[in-house]
This record gives C-alpha cells, structure tokens and sequence, in this order.
C-alpha cells in the first residue's frame, strides 16, 4: 500500500511538471528577413510594407526568407554612421544567403519584428560571412531593449522546437 502510494505521488507529480511546461512564448519579438520581390507573378499581387521612419515601400513575397529557426543571435554594434545591427546565420542559412544575395543584387533584405517591418539593407553583393549587417529603423533608445526581447525569443523559440 505504501509502495502505491509514493508511486501515485510521483506519477502525479511528473504529470504536473510536465504539464507546467509552456511551449507559448511570453511577449515575444520574432526576427524574420525578407528578400524584397521583384516582382508580382500574373494573377497574384504580393503586398507592400512600409517602413516606419523612411517610409520606403517594399513588396513582400509570402514567405520570409530568414526565419527565428534561422538566426542564431542578433547583436548591436557602433559603426561610424551610427548604431547599427548583425544577424548571425546558421550555416544552411549562411549558404542560402550566399545564394541569395549573389543573385538579388540591386533588391533589398527586409527586416521585420513580429509583423513590423523595422529596418532593410540595399543587396550591393554577395555576403558569404553568413552575417547581416543593418541600420533598423528603431530609436537608439530603444534598441537594446529590442535586441535583448529579440534574442530572449530566438533562444524560447529554439528551445520550444527541438
């Protein structure tokens, strides 16, 4: 009878550690980077995004590019013109981007958080360090935050989908 009983106590108590386990992300910030269209296929219009501070437009494909299962981390840094961002590819992501950018030059990458857009950078040649550099159209105020948020949601993303 004892023995059942711690059983029943552990099998219940397993049961209710399981289920405490949240696969949902709590406020998250998804990074994802699309190639800009080039143009729309007959019969289907891609939309446009508008960025919020230049107010330059953009057609979007469907699909992102570059999604959170393809970003290792985001990272700020100072350059000479300002506060900028890098996002680090993975390698199948790295190789997909060495791809991409020798064949879209003239496009541009578009960045977004969840469904905002927040930034894009002019494809001026292949990149083949599987790192994006980028200026995003977020205050220098609130950029650590937002890198933060968004690196905090990449590692709860990766962790809810091994």
């Amino acid at each position: 009878m004892k023995r059942f009983l711690i059983s029943s106590f552990l099998v219940g108590l397993l049961t209710l550690v399981a289920g405490c386990r949240s696969t949902t992300i709590e406020d998250p910030h998804v990074p994802t980077i699309y190639l800009e269209s080039t143009s729309s296929i007959p019969g289907r219009e891609d939309p446009y995004v508008t960025l919020p501070i230049s107010e330059s437009r953009y057609r979007l494909p469907q699909r992102p590019l570059f999604g959170p299962m393809d970003i290792i981390r985001i990272e700020m840094v100072q350059v000479e013109r300002g506060l900028a961002v890098r996002y680090l590819l993975t390698p199948s992501a790295s190789r997909q981007l060495r791809r991409t950018s020798g064949d879209a030059i003239g496009y541009s990458f578009i960045f977004f958080d969840n469904q905002s857009p927040i930034g894009a950078r002019k494809i001026d040649g292949m990149i083949d360090d599987g790192i994006l550099y980028t200026f995003l159209e977020v205050s220098d105020e609130d950029m650590p935050q937002l890198v933060v948020d968004m690196n905090r949601t990449l590692v709860e993303f990766r962790r809810n989908n091994r």
